[in-house]
């Protein structure tokens, strides 16, 4: 009977020193996890690609498909609106690419995106700062796509800063190839250079 009580009184003490509501583990398998808050309302999403959330705009989940479907993370703001996410997939056939995007309240708005092919020939790691969709815009109709309106790139060791228009239409572009030539060009709304400095090694 002594023994009996000794060992309730093991299970006692050690329950008492665990925080409540705290669960320790050293390793977990699980496929999503939904970071909430005390209502249920998703504040942070980790999942598998298969179990990727899809976006969520004005408290409505959108019948709209990703460009991309990683897996990764999504986070969201107190309202349960999607504002941004980190990802990693692969391209069958193509390459992998990974990216972190952060949003406006209707819109991507700035992304960070790293892309390498399949067969290592070609590689990218780019910055692109986005315009915003006007507030009030139908969503399903104009998408979440903003035009782009800065563009930092190094694409297979070429380094350029292309700045857009409200289009999305480069309008100048500064650059530096790989073997040192260097440059800034300004186009036209088609695209065409109209004006060009070179550096003294390329005339």
């Amino acid at each position: 009977m002594r023994s009996v009580f000794f060992l309730l009184l093991f299970f006692g003490l050690a329950g008492c020193a665990a925080k409540p509501g705290v669960v320790e583990f050293e390793e977990i398998n699980v496929e999503r996890i939904n970071i909430v808050s005390p209502d249920g309302t998703h504040r942070l999403v980790i999942a598998n690609k298969d179990r990727f959330p899809p976006p969520v705009l004005d408290g409505v989940v959108l019948d709209l498909p990703r460009s991309v479907v990683p897996a990764g993370m999504v986070f969201y703001d107190e309202a349960g609106n999607e504002r941004g996410g980190i990802g990693v997939m692969e391209v069958p056939g193509r390459g992998e690419q990974a990216g972190m995007i952060f949003d406006y309240q209707n819109s991507e708005a700035v992304g960070i995106g790293r892309y390498e092919s399949a067969d290592g020939e070609t590689y990218i790691a780019s910055i692109q700062i986005n315009d915003r969709i006007p507030l009030g815009s139908d969503i399903m109709e104009v998408g979440t796509a903003a035009p782009p309106r800065i563009h930092l790139t190094n694409i297979n060791g070429r380094a350029a800063i292309e700045l857009n228009d409200s289009e999305g239409k480069t309008r100048i572009r500064l650059f530096v190839n790989p073997d040192g030539t260097s440059g800034i060009e300004m186009l036209d709304d088609e695209g065409k250079v109209v004006s060009n400095l070179l550096n003294p090694a390329d005339k």
